[in-house]
């Protein structure tokens, strides 16, 4: 355990390099912010919309919640963890469906990709597919809190355990209608992480403003979709 939190350190807080001083201090704003965009709570998990797409901000802080009740309803294990752990939910335009961001301690999600429209004939099974993902974060918050480095050797390894969280969180719930060990559970596939390990800066620059764009075009539109992304 001790080798493991002084590696930590050594990656994540070289008290040396400028850089570090300048991501402590971008963060600490970043969190102030949030704390006065804060849109919702559930227990002491704050639920923040900072995205560009202004259609969807109820609809996120009211899921979230519905989700986070989800959780704690199901996985009562689960969901203790990741008040401990998880400081706050945030909505925010990402190149995937969901990040976690270890300086916050905030699960950041796209919300628009989970298609989560109450009225939807498919609601409980994107709603399962949404409340799994945070499960899914929210473990990498219980690694992060445990020392365990995100490393190239390490990665994989940690992907693998915060998969296993998901598909158990999943194997729990039950509904008439979907069977979501079949539907929504998948095996570790590395694959399914090339683009986030391996993509370059610039192109994880250039699909994040992609994503932006698709994001203010839909607010633009008053919350129509017309197929882009």
């Amino acid at each position: 355990m001790r080798s493991r939190k002084l590696h930590y350190y050594l990656r994540y807080h070289p008290l040396w390099h400028p850089g570090y001083w300048l991501r402590r201090a971008s963060k600490a704003v970043q969190r102030v912010t949030f704390r006065h965009c804060v849109s919702g709570r559930y227990g002491s998990i704050v639920v923040v919309d900072f995205n560009f797409d202004t259609t969807d901000d109820a609809a996120f802080v009211a899921t979230t919640q519905e989700a986070l009740l989800l959780i704690h309803t199901v996985s009562p294990r689960q969901y203790r963890r990741m008040e401990r752990d998880v400081r706050f939910i945030v909505n925010a335009e990402l190149t995937a469906g969901g990040s976690y961001n270890y300086l916050l301690r905030a699960c950041e999600v796209d919300f628009a990709r989970y298609h989560l429209e109450r009225h939807s004939d498919d609601y409980e099974w994107y709603m399962a597919e949404y409340a799994s993902t945070l499960v899914h974060e929210a473990t990498h918050a219980r690694l992060d809190r445990m020392y365990f480095s995100y490393t190239k050797q390490t990665r994989a390894r940690i992907e693998r355990i915060c998969v296993a969280e998901q598909n158990r969180f999943l194997s729990r719930l039950k509904s008439d209608r979907y069977d979501f060990v079949k539907d929504l559970a998948q095996p570790f596939d590395e694959a399914d992480w090339q683009f986030s390990w391996n993509a370059s800066r610039w192109e994880r620059t250039k699909k994040l403003l992609q994503r932006i764009r698709e994001s203010r075009r839909k607010s633009a539109r008053g919350g129509s979709d017309d197929g882009d992304g």
